[in-house]
């Protein structure tokens, strides 16, 4: 439950980060084939594990590194924006490419497809999109400018790196 009955959970979307992840995958394809096919009506926010765990440490640890009081309850958090599997692996591949990965496909050769097109063994959510208003106004409370910013750091920001990083440590 927490220290002295505080909780918090969190509620999240699209995570990446070491291991198995949408990015690696579409990554992988894209050395292998020249085109792909990315569903495009299916929307959330990409949400890099590493985010995840510096907004939530900032919630429950002060920058002093003392435990804060906060609100206990449910948090959405992930990045600011939205996007879609498509544009998702659009950017993830050009990415690549940018940074020196060889890879057979291109944002030109990657095709949008309807959910429909695509069947999964379990139904995806359309929208998985969330509001981090509360967590927003719990972190402006505590006056955490860092984490406020990283709030309101763009989806896109933590994709990048993370694709650049995974093609300079040659993990790709």
């Amino acid at each position: 439950m927490g220290i002295a009955g505080q909780y918090a959970i969190f509620r999240t979307s699209w995570v990446y980060g070491d291991g198995g992840n949408f990015i690696r995958t579409i990554l992988r394809l894209a050395k292998d084939r020249e085109e792909l096919r990315v569903i495009e009506d299916q929307y959330g926010v990409p949400t890099s594990a590493l985010w995840l765990a510096q907004i939530s440490l900032g919630l429950v640890i002060d920058q002093q590194g003392s435990l804060r009081r906060f609100p206990s309850g449910i948090y959405h958090a992930v990045p600011a924006g939205q996007t879609n599997w498509y544009e998702l692996a659009t950017l993830a591949v050009q990415t690549a490419l940018d940074a020196g990965l060889a890879l057979k496909s291109s944002p030109k050769t990657i095709f949008p497809i309807p959910a429909i097109e695509y069947p999964l063994p379990a139904p995806r959510p359309m929208n998985s999109r969330m509001a981090t208003d509360k967590l927003h106004k719990v972190l402006e409370t505590c006056g955490d400018v860092s984490k406020l910013q990283l709030l309101n750091q763009s989806w896109d920001e933590s994709v990048r790196a993370y694709v650049r990083n995974l093609v300079h440590s040659r993990l790709i």
